[in-house]
C-alpha cells in the first residue's frame, strides 16, 4: 500500500503527469500485442455516471478528478445476439433493452479480461453469490462511490513521479437475461452478480491519477467521494491471457 502525499514539485503539474500517464499506458498496451489487437485507438473521454436522483452525468469529486481515457473493443466480447443494431452508440434488439453497467478491477486483469472475457472469481461474494459484480451506470452517486471501491490503482512505472491507473469495464447487459434460469443476481445496494455470457464487454475506461489527484480524494479529505487503494506494479501478478 502506498501512502499518498502531495508532490512538492509544483513544476510537474497534474496536466503534464496526465499526458505522461497516457503515453505510459499506450506503451504498456503496445507491449501486449494480443491485447492491442483487440482494442481501438485510445481516446480521452469523460466517464459518465447518470445519477437518477440529481440527473448528473459526472459525479463531483469522483469523476471530475484525474484523467479518463477509453479503449473501445473492436468487437464486443462476447458478440451481441444476432440482429442487434447499434444506434447512437447503443445496442438495440427488436425493442429489447440493454442496460449499461460497469465492473471495476485492477490493471492485473486488463489483458486477460479483454482477450478472454470477464469471469467470476473462485469464491462466492456478497450474499454468497458467484458472478462478475457490477453496478448500473444509471443509478445513484452512492452506488458510484461504492463501485469505485472495487478499483485498485497501480503505478505501472515510476519516472520520479508515481502515476496510477485503474480500469472500469463497460458492459451492456441484456435486461431480459437478468435472473436467467431463476438464478439470483441481486447482491443488494444496487450491485448485481452476472454470469458469463449474460453481458457484453464493449470497452474499457482507464482512470489516470497523480499523487496530487489522490491526495485531494484521500479518505482524510472532507470532500472525498472516491474509495481507492494504490499499489506498486508487480509483473508476476498480472493474469496472463
Amino acid at each position: 500500500m502506498i501512502k499518498i502525499l502531495p508532490s512538492p514539485d509544483r513544476a510537474f503539474s497534474c496536466r503534464q503527469a496526465h499526458r505522461r500517464g497516457m503515453q505510459t499506458l499506450k506503451n504498456w498496451v503496445a507491449l501486449r500485442p494480443e491485447l492491442a489487437s483487440k482494442l481501438g485507438p485510445m481516446q480521452k473521454k469523460a466517464f459518465l455516471w447518470y445519477d437518477k436522483t440529481q440527473a448528473e452525468a459526472v459525479i463531483p469529486r469522483l469523476h471530475d478528478v484525474g484523467c479518463w481515457v477509453y479503449f473501445p473493443l473492436l468487437k464486443e466480447n462476447p458478440a451481441y445476439p444476432e440482429r442487434t443494431k447499434i444506434l447512437a452508440g447503443r445496442p438495440k434488439l427488436q425493442g429489447k433493452r440493454f442496460i449499461e453497467a460497469v465492473h471495476c478491477s485492477s490493471m492485473y486483469t486488463f489483458a486477460s479480461s479483454v482477450i478472454n472475457g470477464l469471469t467470476p472469481g473462485p469464491l462466492p461474494g456478497k450474499k454468497g453469490l458467484k458472478g462478475v459484480f457490477v453496478y448500473q451506470t444509471h443509478s445513484t452517486a452512492e452506488h458510484a462511490k461504492s463501485s469505485s471501491g472495487y478499483a485498485m490503482y497501480d503505478a505501472l512505472c515510476s519516472c520520479g513521479h508515481h502515476i496510477f491507473f485503474a480500469p472500469r469495464y463497460l458492459l451492456d447487459v441484456p435486461e431480459w437475461r437478468l435472473g436467467e434460469g431463476g438464478r439470483p443476481y441481486s447482491a443488494g445496494e444496487g450491485q448485481w452478480a452476472l454470469q458469463p455470457g449474460t453481458f457484453h464487454l464493449r470497452g474499457v475506461f482507464i482512470h489516470i491519477m497523480t499523487p496530487q489527484d489522490l491526495h485531494e480524494l484521500s479518505p482524510e479529505h472532507p470532500a472525498s467521494s472516491l474509495w481507492y487503494e494504490c499499489g506498486r506494479w508487480s509483473p508476476p501478478y498480472e493474469i496472463k491471457p
